[in-house]
Order: C-alpha cells, then sequence, then structure tokens
C-alpha cells in the first residue's frame, strides 16, 4: 500500500494497490479482479475493484470517498474521486 502519511499519493495507485492485496491473498474461489481505471470504456465509477468469482458471484468495491485527516469530505462529491490523496 503506498504511504498516505506524507506526500499527495496518486489514486490509481492506491487502487492497484487494493487489488493486487486480494490478488495476493490467494483465494481459489477467485477468477479475476479488475481495476475500474484500466477500463477501456468510461463509466461512472473512475475507481474501484470489480471481483469475479468461480461461482458467477461478481463483488464490486467503490470508492466513495478519500480524505487525509483533518480534511472534510465536501457534500455531493461521493463517488467523484480527485487523482490524487
Amino acid at each position: 500500500m503506498p504511504d498516505l502519511t506524507t506526500a499527495p499519493v496518486r489514486t490509481v495507485m492506491v487502487e492497484q494497490a487494493l487489488a493486487a492485496g486480494i490478488v495476493a491473498a490467494g483465494c481459489e474461489e477467485i477468477a479475476s479482479v479488475e481495476t475500474c481505471s484500466d477500463r477501456e470504456s468510461a463509466t461512472a465509477i473512475e475507481y474501484g475493484l470489480v471481483v469475479r468469482f468461480h461461482s458467477g458471484a461478481v463483488a464490486f468495491v467503490n470508492g466513495l470517498a478519500h480524505l487525509r485527516a483533518g480534511q472534510d469530505q465536501p457534500r455531493g462529491e461521493f463517488l467523484k474521486l480527485p487523482a490524487e490523496v
């Protein structure tokens, strides 16, 4: 996981670190993990994960907000993540 206590970190790096952690867990039930930022076509969710299971189930991990200590989330800004945190 990128160090979030110092300089700003690109949101895509956090997304990729979360995906890598899921893959590294080695759960045999997981068929694939896709990052939303790597999709070829734009969607409403810019950053997040799609975890597909061999059973056919799908889990969506959507970034709602990200803040540094002491920051407040602006009203109505959920799902609109900036490029850096």
